[in-house]
């Protein structure tokens, strides 16, 4: 917190309003991007299981692996920031690395079968839905490290804060003492 913004807080309410450190316990908004990515993946996976039955006509098959496509691209990248925002003392061994392989993997490969689609040709039976399967496996994924993330966020775990400010909320009227603590 800036000197400014401590003033203006013991002006106005008598009190310091703590800067949280990191692995304060704050999952950010990263139970709710991992909740996202359980509500997403099935959607790109019946959108991708609805392109493959009716790939033998382009008006419903392109715009529904289109759909699947988009949403893909949209919700891994959203979730990983999601996940991101959870303050954690220490270093969370999730499942990021799998997902971000599965989501390149992923977009590739139903890119190339979007784009095949548009020139006519239609692939065999089950690489659509196999497509489909990759990209929600990503999304889930991300999901689940974003939901751990904010999990362990919250249970509040400690670790060596070493080099952290760390600014505590206590009543400066009434005889109250104002605690500001360097952690070494």
């Amino acid at each position: 917190m800036r000197a400014s913004s401590i003033l203006l807080c013991l002006l106005l309410t008598g009190k310091v309003f703590a800067q949280e450190s990191a692995g304060s316990g704050d999952p950010g908004w990263a139970m709710g991007a991992g909740t996202y990515g359980y509500v997403a993946a099935p959607i790109v996976l019946a959108l991708a299981i609805g392109s493959e039955i009716t790939k033998g006509d382009d008006l419903p098959a392109l715009p529904l692996g289109g759909s699947a496509i988009l949403i893909s691209t949209i919700s891994v990248p959203i979730i990983a920031a999601g996940g991101s925002t959870a303050r954690t003392p220490e270093r969370i061994k999730g499942s990021r690395l799998p997902a971000w392989v599965a989501y390149g993997g992923g977009l590739v490969s139903s890119t190339f079968l979007f784009v095949t689609g548009i020139l006519g040709y239609t692939p065999t039976t089950p690489l659509i839905t196999c497509n489909g399967l990759i990209l929600s496996c990503s999304i889930i994924l991300m999901a689940k490290d974003a939901r751990l993330r904010g999990k362990t966020a919250l249970k509040g775990k400690t670790a060596d804060n070493n080099g952290t400010l760390d600014l505590r909320m206590v009543p400066i009227r009434n005889g109250g003492k104002l605690s500001l603590n360097y952690n070494f």
